[in-house]
């Protein structure tokens, strides 16, 4: 009896610990599995991007496309374990080619046959069905069954198109041309009402500029403002790209404004590394380099910072002040 008890436990025990590992390795590949991802940009002659990503150690990759050769038409591929999985471009096999090429040829050479072989007119057939009627009247009767009734309706009888009478006429042209008054002048009511609609809205910003400026001036809104501006910064610092890689070149047609850019990309040089450089070049038109980024990313991260504003107090009060104003 006794072993039978210590063998059911240690089924229970063997159960719980698979369950407990599957729960375990669930968690780790949704929260803490990285997610490495790379994007390539090229810019020669033609723009050439690229997007990868994959999860659980490749388990599922992403792969997007942008071509300019392809009229900028998006590719994206999701495959599993390397099989493809999805695709929205569909590519044709060899198998599928050659069917396609053996019948455009099978059609080109028909045309041609068609072309060269003599005209054969064919003869009436002249054989009467077994209610006696010619089977050209038949079928004359069923192209054009209208012709046929009209033939047997007198002309006397026959009403013409154009037999309405004047002041009918007359009537429906004044009607016609006051629907057209009438929705001309709808058309400009309506943009009168967006005029004047324009003005009370700027109306109603002004009235409460001063609410506007007490609401953006409040200690509370300050420290709510900082703290979402420091999630930001820790959100680029742990999903943004670890190793940048390239070479661009830029330039304007007027060299002051090649200037000015250049200025403003020499102000974020802390941002990019030294393997990446920005090349101005003053005497021509031009934008071409390449360019790669890696990096990984963690699902944790984005909760661990959804939760962080969610229980911030200042910022909760300021998006509830912000609704009433």
């Amino acid at each position: 009896m006794l072993h039978v008890i210590l063998l059911f436990l240690k089924i229970l025990g063997i159960i719980f610990l698979v369950a407990a590992g599957l729960f375990l390795l669930i968690l780790y590949a949704v929260f803490f599995s990285a997610i490495p991802y790379r994007m390539e940009a090229e810019k020669r002659e033609k723009v050439h991007a690229l997007f990868w990503a994959s999860w659980f150690f490749r388990v599922v990759t992403v792969r997007v496309l942008l071509d300019e050769e392809n009229g900028w038409e998006p590719v994206f591929q999701m495959r599993f374990f390397g099989f493809l999985l999805w695709q929205n471009v569909e590519e044709a096999s060899r198998w599928k080619r050659l069917k396609r090429l053996r019948n455009w040829l099978k059609r080109k050479f028909q045309s041609r046959w068609r072309r060269r072989a003599p005209e054969r007119q064919a003869e009436p057939d002249t054989e009467e069905p077994v209610g006696g009627e010619p089977l050209q009247n038949m079928e004359k009767r069923k192209e054009f069954p209208d012709e046929e009734a009209a033939e047997k309706v007198p002309e006397y009888e026959r009403p013409e198109k154009n037999d309405i009478p004047y002041e009918k006429q007359k009537k429906k042209v004044f009607q016609k041309s006051g629907c057209a008054v009438q929705s001309v002048c709808d058309k400009i009511k309506r943009i009168w009402k967006k005029i004047t609609g324009i003005k009370d809205a700027v109306r109603k910003i002004l009235r409460r500029r001063d609410a506007f400026l007490e609401f953006w001036n409040l200690e509370e809104h300050r420290r709510a403002r900082g703290a979402v501006l420091g999630e930001a910064c820790y959100l680029w610092k742990k999903l943004g790209p670890k190793k940048v890689r390239g070479k661009i070149t830029f330039g304007f047609a007027d060299p002051a404004v090649t200037g000015l850019c250049m200025g403003a990309a020499g102000m974020l040089c802390a941002w990019y590394p030294k393997k990446f450089e920005i090349v101005p070049d003053f005497d021509r038109e031009i934008l071409e380099g390449e360019l790669l980024m890696k990096g990984k990313a963690r699902f944790y991260v984005i909760v661990r910072v959804l939760w962080r504003i969610y229980v911030n107090e200042d910022i909760r009060s300021m998006y509830h002040s912000w609704q009433e104003l």
